[in-house]
């Protein structure tokens, strides 16, 4: 009743204060992102609910508001929308696919020398630049507060390892990553045979069904064979799931063979020069995402 909605969908929330988690992300009107406490404790003169309570006044509250509330909508006039209930809210899974392959773990032609410097900072190998990039994703988005986010983590080389599955970002450690081994080879019919099977797992369960999936697919290598069955089921059978399909390659790669996988899934292709340019590309994917709903937000607003 005092005008806040929900970001994305912008849903007049039917919230009580009291049920709000004191670390749960709220944007203030002046535009800027706080927790719900830092709010409470900014505004002490504001009666907040108790408790103790809350049942006595559930009744009388959601009556007032199916009475007023439409009228309460269009008095605050910054877009919010009337609804009795609110729906389930959006959370951004995302799906990394990375390439586990005996090229990404090497130093190039100066292979043994890059090994005597392994613990340089300046002398890392693909792969190191890669897990910095995916510590520096999880990290951003932590500090954005994007407490319902979650990843899933699909490396892969002669064959294809799920290694986390809708993991919360605070629960994975990037040092566990490098410890698994997947082949010398390049397959990508696996890595997409892997997303097929977390999607087909999700279908099968309700309370994920709300989940927007972003799939961010890398790799510095050219195929034994092109996944055209697999990219196919993920271009038709799960369109509907994926929000957004990001393919990068790095350095020398195959741009043709990227460039039909990209189009098949309608996706976003990225030509990564450097291996060292990966932190500052996995940094721009991890704040695109909300960056897309500002701009959206801004359009219906103004």
């Amino acid at each position: 009743m005092a005008g806040i909605r929900y970001e994305i969908t912008n849903e007049a929330s039917t919230q009580r204060c009291e049920n709000i988690k004191d670390n749960d992300p709220i944007i203030t009107s002046q535009g800027t992102q706080e927790t719900w406490k830092s709010f409470k404790d900014n505004h002490t003169d504001w009666y907040f609910g108790d408790p103790i309570n809350i049942d006595i006044q559930t009744t009388p509250y959601f009556h007032i508001w199916k009475t007023v509330g439409k009228q309460l909508c269009q008095h605050f006039d910054n877009g919010m929308r009337y609804v009795e209930q609110n729906s389930p809210p959006p959370a951004n899974h995302f799906i990394l696919v990375i390439d586990h392959s005996s090229s990404m773990n090497s130093f190039g032609f100066f292979d043994w020398v890059g090994r005597i410097l392994y613990t340089d900072p300046e002398n890392l190998s693909p792969w190191q630049h890669l897990l910095n990039a995916v510590k520096e994703f999880i990290n951003i988005r932590i500090r954005k507060a994007c407490l319902t986010d979650r990843m899933s983590i699909v490396l892969f080389g002669t064959r294809a390892l799920r290694l986390r599955y809708l993991e919360e970002l605070s629960k994975i450690d990037i040092t566990e990553i490098g410890k698994s081994e997947c082949g010398r080879d390049t397959n990508f019919s696996a890595a997409f045979q892997t997303v097929i099977e977390i999607f087909e797992e999700i279908k099968k369960k309700s309370q994920q069904q709300h989940l927007r999936h972003t799939i961010i697919f890398m790799t510095d290598g050219e195929p034994a064979e092109y996944p055209t069955d697999e990219l196919k089921r993920l271009s038709t059978e799960y369109k509907s799931m994926i929000t957004n399909f990001w393919t990068m390659g790095i350095g020398n790669f195959n741009k043709d063979t990227l460039e039909k996988v990209n189009v098949t899934m309608n996706g976003m292709l990225v030509d990564i020069e450097k291996p060292e340019n990966l932190v500052d590309v996995y940094a721009e994917i991890a704040f695109f995402t909300d960056a897309n709903r500002t701009k959206k937000l801004f359009r219906e607003n103004h």
